[in-house]
């Protein structure tokens, strides 16, 4: 069985994957290994990040936390009204729901919480090929865990 760590990041980019198609967007990718082209955008990505120091072990249980980052790169349509602003904000606006909703913020109990933790300003800019306007961002997340002391396959208690 997969850890939990592998757990979460599988279960956060179920969601991911969903935000893509609810936007109708063209790509969603975990741990990206190329550059994204322009046939991919726009694109939701996901970067798994590591696991900060343990809280605490009590009763044989153990308190983790794990990061990641979802990020977004996004072209801009203006024939179609669609500007790289308001592109970068529906992704935001997105993703966000999806990773904080009160409904699921547990991801089916995998997890205590989810939380935002930051992330980069927006950027714009000229394509390097072309004169496509492109936007992008990175939103950082932490989601706290339970695991068996021993198993890190099991989510605690």
């Amino acid at each position: 069985m997969s850890s939990v760590r592998e757990q979460i990041f599988q279960a956060v980019f179920a969601k991911i994957v969903a935000v893509r198609d609810a936007l109708e967007w063209a790509t969603a990718v975990r741990n990206p290994s190329e550059p994204l082209g322009d046939d991919q955008l726009n694109a939701l990505f996901m970067q798994d990040g590591g696991l900060l120091d343990p809280r605490g072990l009590s009763g044989g249980v153990q308190e983790d936390e794990v990061e990641f980052s979802i990020g977004l790169l996004v072209r801009e349509k203006e024939s179609a009204g669609l500007g790289k602003e308001a592109l970068v904000d529906a992704g935001f606006v997105a993703v966000m729901n999806a990773l904080l909703d009160p409904s699921d913020i547990q991801l089916g109990g995998l997890v205590e919480m989810i939380e935002a933790r930051g992330g980069s300003d927006p950027v714009y800019g000229r394509a390097k090929e072309g004169a496509r306007v492109i936007g992008g961002l990175v939103m950082d997340f932490s989601a706290r865990f339970l695991t068996r002391e021993g198993d890190a396959s099991q989510v605690g208690p």
